[in-house]
């Protein structure tokens, strides 16, 4: 049986919740792409009351690229260097946050457009993004 718990913000990625409201203040649609089980990753979101536009689960490095093409990517943000990678491959502007295995050296020499140690530097990135002539992704 699974239970509904409510979490307390502080337990979500530090600046994960002023991201998202960055995407929807732009107009965007925010979208999660994976490598964990979709399902799985679902339910977690689910469980910390964060709502997403997609789910796309059991997607690594340059398979993460076409799913950022086809739903027409503005930016993207990632921990790992194959998302760098794929976010290079897309041609979609990546921020690398430190906030999982790799190191800021790491992210920036696999492509990352920006490095940061946490999501509190989303929104300005976001912004940069739309200033420079992407319209949020959903437009």
């Amino acid at each position: 049986m699974y239970e509904h718990h409510a979490i307390a913000p502080a337990l979500v990625l530090p600046g994960a919740l002023a991201a998202l409201a960055a995407v929807r203040a732009a107009g965007g649609r925010i979208v999660v792409i994976t490598s964990k089980l979709g399902r799985l990753a679902s339910l977690h979101l689910a469980h910390l009351d964060i709502p997403v536009d997609e789910v796309h689960g059991d997607v690594f490095a340059a398979e993460k690229s076409t799913v950022l093409k086809a739903v027409g990517a503005t930016a993207y943000v990632g921990d790992h260097v194959a998302d760098m990678q794929a976010g290079v491959l897309a041609g979609v502007p990546v921020l690398g946050v430190t906030t999982g295995p790799c190191s800021a050296a790491e992210l920036q020499a696999a492509g990352a457009t920006a490095v940061a140690a946490d999501l509190h530097a989303f929104p300005s990135f976001l912004k940069g993004v739309i200033s420079v002539g992407r319209p949020p992704s959903g437009d």
